[in-house]
């Protein structure tokens, strides 16, 4: 059964605007050293401890961060948009996994001097 965080990497990867914006690269928790600009990066942040032990059926909600990363801020803008499209409201099922809904609940970006790239950071709450 797919992580959260694989489950959101899969259903990006399945989306031909987004390999056509960044290719392969969609990582999870770390970009390879070397790795080419534009990519994307998934990271999990949490679950909701209450809702992880809750044994009713109820959905279980995660969150997760996808990092938009370009060597300009319009082009991690143009990602970051094209992400928050495919991801934003999506309910169904990716790999036979059912996703009951995810939501986006935060979006900021910002120029990483130390890293030389502009990275638009966006929040997920990912419900199962």
């Amino acid at each position: 059964m797919l992580s959260p965080v694989d489950l959101v990497r899969t259903h990006l990867l399945a989306d031909p605007a987004i390999t056509a914006a960044v290719g392969g690269r969609v990582f999870h928790l770390a970009v390879p050293q070397g790795a080419r600009v534009p990519n994307l990066l998934v990271i999990p942040v949490s679950a909701d401890p209450d809702e992880t032990l809750d044994l009713d059926g109820d959905p279980v909600e995660h969150r997760v961060v996808v990092a938009a990363r370009a060597d300009t801020v319009a082009g991690a803008n143009e990602i970051g948009r094209l992400v928050i499209a495919r991801l934003g409201g999506f309910s169904g099922e990716v790999d036979g996994r059912r996703v009951e809904l995810i939501t986006v609940t935060g979006d900021d970006g910002e120029w990483v001097d130390e890293l030389k790239l502009a990275v638009r950071l966006i929040d997920l709450e990912v419900a199962l």
